[in-house]
């Protein structure tokens, strides 16, 4: 018997609409990621077993139909929040666009361990909340939750991707295929990636 997990990003946020932000964990949606979430309850059709969201405000707004949709579902917060690589004291009120420079200048160490920051945390914990949740999907009894659904982040969703393409990958190796990633698959606003976890073996299917 197998386990299905829908992974699904956030709505579009005011980050996401080139608005100034602050605090990476209190952005909302804008009004075009609200109805993104509305139409999500015509694409999850079947009641899930178990809904988990991230703690970050625009995955809680995306979630929100579904779960009125199915009020008897469970739901858990789990550490599946955004990848903050870039210390947030740094991008104070500002838009995506001038979090540019910042962005390359990670990305250009290509360094797994580096943190910029107290608040920061670098591609090898971003990795490892990663591994973590698939472990604690796999845990799961297979018999209460065969179909998850999970409101994420697209850094998350991309990652949880490499991960699946190869889970024996060292770390410098991981990071080298997320950066291809981010040259080359754009996550989009609620975009759904599905997965099948069979005999503790994670597959992604589609």
């Amino acid at each position: 018997m197998s386990k299905e997990i829908w992974i699904i990003r956030h709505g579009q946020s005011l980050a996401n609409n080139g608005q100034k932000t602050s605090i990476p964990s209190t952005i909302p949606l804008s009004e075009l990621g609200h109805q993104q979430a509305e139409n999500l309850t015509t694409q999850v059709i079947n009641r899930p077993d178990l809904i988990i969201v991230s703690p970050y405000l625009r995955t809680q707004e995306t979630s929100q139909p579904v779960r009125n949709k199915f009020k008897d579902v469970p739901v858990e917060t789990w550490p599946i929040q955004e990848f903050t690589y870039i210390e947030p004291s740094r991008c104070i009120n500002t838009t995506t666009e001038e979090r540019r420079p910042l962005v390359l200048e990670y990305w250009k160490r290509k360094d797994p361990y580096y943190k910029d920051g107290e608040n920061a945390e670098s591609f090898a914990m971003l990795y490892e909340r990663v591994r973590s949740m698939f472990k604690k999907l796999n845990q799961l009894n297979k018999e209460n939750y065969k179909f998850i659904v999970i409101f994420c982040h697209g850094q998350f969703m991309k990652a949880a991707q490499v991960y699946v393409s190869n889970p024996k990958s060292t770390i410098e190796e991981a990071m080298d295929h997320f950066i291809d990633k981010n040259l080359n698959n754009e996550i989009k606003n609620t975009q759904i990636d599905k997965y099948s976890i069979v005999d503790s073996e994670i597959m992604k299917i589609n």
